[in-house]
């Protein structure tokens, strides 16, 4: 028995992908070993993905596939043989179908009719072998709506391919795709170790990553930046406010999640809560924090791809951090500066109507103010039907 470490490695996926590629991978494999008839136990089949890699990883995979002893149903013995016994047309015909002489073929009775039967064995081939078609087709098989090709190749995918590790037990299962042949290679972080690691066996891929300063794991990923936003939100007094869909894209664009803690003028505090935080978690994708009263704290948690291999009082993790309060002051100003001219105009149809009428609603189909008639006409309408 014997484990199977399959990785797709490319460059950064849309994180909004990566969920469905790993699960459509793990479809096309798991589909490819029980048409062949290789046994394996869902329950320990295992998927990681990070921005850059997809990998199943299967245990306890037998060295071949099941052998099988068929018996397939021919004519009648009557019409297989004649009164000598010697075989007949129909008997030579059916046999050879199953590469098979005619003496080769059993009889047996189905109810009052005595039948030929012919014997065959299917299976025995090598899972290594069968793994070599199974895996580039698992590929081959994915789609998305953000498929690409690259260079002169045919094959698309998600993201260019840059390397493919697959191995069965201390094996290379060798075979390629888009001109990337199959190694037992994977690589690191791109920014801190993105020299090649060879693997002994499937079972160091985690811990060698883990060295590499990647964490395979999404829900290992998952968990520590959820506990980094708990811990930097002690540290101001404050509550974290963990929206679980953003906790899962970040998730998804980091391969060695860390955190900072930054924060920004309280003058800002001053806008609808809704503007600054759309700002903070829609556009910027930070972690707003807010006080035991519910109330939104100057402060954000930027979830990095990376800087916990920094000391704390590193120079580089200190520009990140104002870059990020940087960016986070000029969006915060835009915000502020269009919700008070928009305070200007009166909200009332006479004072705001007019603008509608240079917005155009959908090609073809007029402007805003043209679609804001119809609808008050449709209203009505229905109001003096009821």
């Amino acid at each position: 028995m014997s484990d199977l470490l399959y990785e797709i490695g490319c460059e950064e996926l849309p994180p909004g992908l990566i969920k469905s590629l790993t699960n459509q991978l793990f479809e096309n494999v798991t589909k490819g070993l029980t048409e062949n008839n290789i046994p394996y136990n869902k329950e320990t089949v295992e998927t990681f993905n990070t921005p850059r890699r997809i990998t199943i990883y299967i245990t306890n995979l037998p060295g071949e596939q099941k052998t099988e002893i068929i018996e397939v149903k021919g004519p009648p013995s009557n019409s297989a043989f004649d009164q000598k016994g010697n075989p007949t047309q129909a008997a030579i015909g059916f046999a050879k179908k199953y590469d098979l002489e005619p003496g080769e073929l059993i009889r047996k009775k189905v109810g009052e009719t005595e039948y030929v039967f012919a014997v065959t064995k299917t299976g025995g081939k090598t899972t290594k072998d069968i793994l070599r078609n199974i895996l580039p087709e698992s590929i081959k098989n994915t789609t998305g709506d953000k498929f690409m090709k690259w260079g002169s190749n045919d094959e698309k995918f998600a993201r260019p391919i840059r390397w493919i590790l697959a191995m069965l037990g201390k094996d290379i299962i060798e075979f390629s795709y888009a001109n990337i042949k199959s190694s037992d290679k994977t690589y690191g972080h791109r920014f801190f170790n993105n020299n090649p690691i060879a693997l002994n066996n499937p079972q160091e891929y985690e811990k060698k990553l883990l060295e590499h300063k990647v964490m395979a794991s999404f829900k290992d990923r998952y968990k520590k930046i959820g506990s980094f936003i708990q811990e930097e939100a002690n540290k101001v007094n404050g509550r974290s406010v963990i929206d679980e869909s953003l906790l899962e894209e970040v998730t998804n664009i980091t391969e060695y999640p860390g955190q900072l803690l930054c924060s920004f003028d309280k003058e800002f505090l001053t806008l609808p809560p809704c503007i600054t935080e759309t700002i903070l978690k829609k556009h910027q994708k930070y972690f707003i924090l807010k006080d035991r009263n519910n109330n939104l704290l100057p402060n954000f948690i930027v979830i990095t791809n990376g800087t916990e291999t920094l000391s704390s009082d590193s120079k580089i993790k200190e520009q990140i951090k104002k870059g990020n309060e940087k960016v986070v002051r000029a969006r915060l100003n835009d915000g502020k500066f269009f919700y008070s001219e928009d305070l200007k105009i009166p909200f009332t149809y006479e004072a705001r109507g007019a603008k509608l009428s240079k917005i155009t609603f959908q090609k073809g189909l007029g402007s805003m103010e043209e679609k804001v008639n119809r609808l008050t006409k449709l209203c009505e309408l229905i109001y003096e039907e009821t």
